[in-house]
């Protein structure tokens, strides 16, 4: 599954305005990155994560 538009990836909030909800709120794991689970308009559960660049 894919967020359907730029503005969903920035900031999901958006998916509430388009009839989906936000799961379990942006949760920060220290070292790794920051993880997400949304439900979409459809009741698909679904969960996003945004890794951490790694040091050069």
């Amino acid at each position: 599954m894919q967020l359907r538009s730029r503005r969903h990836r920035r900031n999901p909030s958006h998916l509430r305005e388009d009839g989906g909800k936000i799961v379990m709120p942006k949760l920060t794991i220290p070292t790794v990155g920051t993880l997400i689970f949304f439900q979409d308009p459809k009741g698909n559960l679904a969960g996003a994560m945004q890794y951490e660049k790694s040091p050069a």
